[in-house]
């Protein structure tokens, strides 16, 4: 923030990619710095896990079903709401979900009690700027964050990784493929999922689709559409083809 007050960003991104030099360890660097200078500018809801792909959990449903999701679930933190998806009561985290199981011996599994499992919730404006959300989890010793809007509706959700990947860029195995929702198909084509977000789509393919006016692909499509398209319409902008399709990545 202190390098905002005397240099303008703009002019601050023109040196960086100006040092940064050719090689691929230099253009990683200069993304990195880069990325770190739009900490105060950008807010949470631009690089959240958004509503749509939050996997949750029915604070009634039967231990069965809770055991089905958890185990199907790439993330290892899901929410747990009650009635509504908006009223989220609690946050389960698979661990402490297996702690239980083990400490039973796997027994009993039908008196399986959420309540005791589950940590309160932490809520987050989606207004929230990336720096101020960094510190807030620093100074909280939290690293995950139920997202809301200005009326308490449920937006998505927001970790301590996500902030960090957009420093340094995803952090992922062969396994985390599908949770990130790219996936090459050919030397120039991708099939992407219409909720991740448009930040993640520009650093890993390194291109520029703008993301000032909705945060994630399928939002960018709508804007630009002005509807709601349907699958197999092909669209142009900006260079690049957009077809849409029912897939699951």
């Amino acid at each position: 923030r202190g390098l905002g007050d005397v240099y303008k960003r703009q002019e601050l991104r023109g040196m960086i990619r100006l040092h940064a030099g050719n090689e691929i360890k230099a253009k990683e660097r200069g993304k990195m710095m880069s990325s770190m200078l739009d900490m105060d500018a950008v807010t949470i809801e631009a690089v959240m896990t958004h509503r749509g792909a939050v996997t949750m959990i029915d604070s009634k449903s039967p231990p069965e079903l809770i055991f089905k999701v958890v185990g199907e679930s790439p993330f290892t933190r899901l929410p747990i709401y009650s009635g509504s998806p908006d009223n989220i009561i609690g946050i389960l985290h698979a661990k402490e979900l297996f702690r239980s199981l083990r400490r039973r011996n796997f027994k009993n599994l039908d008196t399986i009690n959420l309540s005791e499992l589950m940590i309160q919730p932490y809520f987050a404006p989606e207004t929230t700027l990336l720096f101020d959300q960094l510190e807030i989890f620093r100074a909280r010793r939290e690293h995950f964050a139920v997202v809301v809007d200005e009326y308490g509706e449920l937006m998505g959700l927001i970790s301590m990784e996500d902030i960090i990947e957009e420093i340094v860029g995803n952090i992922f195995d062969e396994k985390d493929f599908s949770t990130i929702g790219i996936r090459k198909t050919s030397a120039s084509s991708y099939k992407i999922r219409g909720d991740v977000n448009i930040r993640d789509i520009n650093r890993e393919l390194d291109i520029e689709i703008p993301d000032n006016v909705s945060s994630t692909i399928a939002g960018y499509i709508i804007d630009k559409t002005e509807s709601f398209p349907n699958v197999g319409q092909v669209f142009s902008f900006d260079g690049i083809m957009y077809e849409l399709s029912l897939i699951h990545i």
